[in-house]
């Protein structure tokens, strides 16, 4: 007499239903978490992008006063460049234009490909479309007060510069950072 065991025929595995229920219930929930995530990204991305500003400019204050000469920082909003000479305002879109003791000291947008903040500029020196900061490199001073403003999409940071040479940053929309006046 043979044994027979009870449901060793049966196919393990999921149903078409299942299968079904699951991917709906997958696409609900990628649905709900990816405006999350673009909200959490361009947070990121002009948290980084001012940051990044924010230290190039007290760097270079900083050299300004150790080195005791004054600095340029220059700005091309338009094509999202800035950089640093030690002999005049300088153009960062021409390769050797902005220098410092004879090294290139530019940042551009494609050195953040995955980050396009975009850049918009009111007061200091200089035009609109060239403005620039300059250090005085025996008070720390800055000639022209002005500020900075790092956006992506709804969210923005502002970098103020004035005249005295504090600089500090404000946002209404990229937690971390005092509310703008």
């Amino acid at each position: 007499m043979a044994v027979q065991r009870i449901g060793t025929n049966k196919l393990r595995g999921f149903s078409f239903l299942e299968i079904m229920i699951t991917i709906a219930i997958l696409v609900i929930l990628m649905g709900i978490a990816f405006p999350s995530y673009t909200n959490f990204m361009n947070q990121k991305r002009v948290r980084t992008g001012t940051e990044e500003l924010y230290n190039y400019i007290k760097i270079a204050q900083s050299e300004a006063l150790t080195t005791k000469n004054t600095l340029y920082l220059s700005f091309r909003p338009t094509t999202w460049c800035y950089g640093l000479s030690d002999t005049a305002p300088c153009d960062c879109t021409v390769v050797n234009s902005c220098l410092v003791n004879g090294i290139q000291t530019i940042v551009q947008s494609s050195d953040y490909s995955g980050n396009p903040v975009a850049l918009s500029i009111t007061g200091f020196s200089g035009s609109a479309s060239a403005p620039y900061i300059i250090f005085d490199g025996f008070h720390g001073t800055i000639t022209s007060g002005g500020s900075i403003n790092v956006s992506l999409s709804d969210k923005s940071a502002t970098i103020n510069a004035n005249s005295m040479g504090l600089v500090t940053v404000c946002s209404n929309t990229v937690s971390g950072y005092q509310t703008c006046p």
